[in-house]
């Protein structure tokens, strides 16, 4: 699990690990696994975010193409 401060310039960013990045699906594991668990507790488990399991890469994929298609922000629905 991974506990860091913010970085000193103040604008509330993590400073990340090379280590943690995943180049295929362009995502720090080591927050978005954080990020999961904090939020999603069930969700985490079930998607082996701590392993390089067939699970996670499915996962991955599916964020990633979701990600793609439909990008990181979606507005809010008005009624």
């Amino acid at each position: 699990m991974t506990h860091e401060r913010p970085a000193s310039y103040g604008t509330g960013w993590i400073r990340g690990s090379p280590q943690d990045y995943d180049r295929d699906h362009c995502i720090d594991l080591a927050q978005f696994s954080t990020f999961v668990r904090a939020t999603q507790p069930e969700v985490a488990e079930s998607l082996d975010m701590d392993r390089p399991s067939p699970t996670r890469r499915k996962f991955l994929v599916r964020l990633d193409s979701e990600i793609a298609e439909r990008g990181t922000r979606r507005a809010a629905q008005r009624g």
